[in-house]
């Protein structure tokens, strides 16, 4: 028994017969779906290697991996079969061409785009971790952005050329669209333009612990293109966009290189004078007793509605909070194993009150 096909594979379609177009379709179809699984396999046994982690820390080629973008490789697979089975038009040749041209251009650009976040990641990491040059690292971030918007970029450039378009008259045409983008993007350019100085100026770096007009306090983990992310003490993430956080007033305590307390003691009036005259003396010492503090002046301040006040200011010689902190613990509970030790007592707000007829 004969089969019959219910189509004619003679029939022509675009100059072509139908036959040709089923064996391009075939082949296209075979040589994407196989270079699918031949992606995946591939990222699935590098994913397995033990050795994955320091080959990627050179050469990343499991991000590259995954940087392969499928629509690439159904133009590069079409564009084969289009070149073993059809016959197109001399006219329609060269945008076959171009097509294929685009599609690598593209794919290159996201390969080079992958490498370069790879070594802007390496050396921001490696100076904010081996040498602890947090700005330096904050600056690498900040031009690896800007550098990859100049690589994307270079690449329109070029795929505009392998069309054919007249890039001056485009420009031309986006420098008078660009003032009315930019009037409908204000905050946006504003935030563009405060990290940019945020990068120059350097007002705080990754790491560095902040205050931001004494409502919010915490550490800066990133700062992008339109916002900083800061971590604050309690644990959650807060996100300020760069024009606000600029206009704001910032403490960057991480700059700080020593923190200066001040501490009032109350005695009560009945301290004898001598005791008072001692007293600044003994607290110096007391002070000078403890690391990481630096002893600045002790005076009898004046009196008190209920106390004889006598005032005490030292630094703390850390940048550390929870050792300035502690360090604070250590120094009170000197002064009162020195009040103790002298038999002072701590004033606290008490009333007498006079009776002029006592009945």
């Amino acid at each position: 028994m004969d089969f019959t096909l219910p189509f004619d594979l003679s029939t022509r379609y675009w100059r072509n017969p139908l036959e040709a177009w089923l064996w391009a379709v075939g082949l296209t179809l075979l040589v994407a779906v196989t270079f699918t699984l031949l992606k995946r396999y591939a990222q699935r046994r590098l994913s397995q290697l033990p050795q994955t982690e320091a080959v990627d820390r050179y050469f990343p080629v499991t991000r590259l991996f995954g940087a392969l973008w499928w629509p690439v490789w159904w133009v590069v697979a079409a564009y084969i079969a289009a070149q073993l089975y059809l016959d197109f038009p001399r006219k329609i040749d060269p945008y076959l061409g171009k097509l294929l041209a685009s599609a690598l251009l593209v794919q290159g650009a996201l390969w080079l785009s992958v490498l370069f976040n790879h070594a802007i990641y390496r050396h921001s990491e490696r100076k904010l971790k081996e040498e602890g040059d947090a700005g330096g690292a904050t600056t690498l971030r900040a031009l690896g952005f800007l550098g990859r918007i100049v690589l994307w970029a270079l690449a329109l450039l070029w795929g505009l050329h392998i069309w054919e378009v007249d890039v001056t008259a485009l420009v031309a045409g986006l420098g008078i669209g660009g003032i009315a983008i930019a009037l409908a993007a204000q905050s946006v350019l504003g935030d563009l333009l405060a990290s940019l100085s945020i990068v120059v100026d350097r007002p705080f770096v990754i790491g560095d612990f902040i205050a931001i007009d004494e409502a919010h306090k915490g550490t800066i983990e990133h700062i992008g293109l339109r916002s900083t992310r800061v971590r604050s003490l309690s644990g959650e993430e807060i996100i300020v966009p760069n024009s606000e956080l600029l206009k704001a007033k910032i403490r960057n305590f991480k700059r700080l290189q020593q923190r200066q307390v001040q501490v009032v003691l109350g005695l009560v009036y009945s301290t004898p004078r001598a005791a008072l005259e001692a007293l600044p003396q003994a607290l110096a010492l007391a002070v000078q007793a403890i690391p990481l503090t630096e002893f600045e002046r002790a005076y009898f301040k004046g009196f008190g509605a209920s106390s004889l006040d006598v005032e005490l200011t030292y630094n703390i010689l850390t940048q550390d909070y929870s050792l300035y902190t502690q360090t604070i613990h250590q120094v009170n509970l000197a002064i009162l194993t020195l009040l103790e030790q002298r038999g002072e007592r701590l004033a606290y707000p008490t009333q007498t009150i006079q009776l002029i007829n006592p009945v």
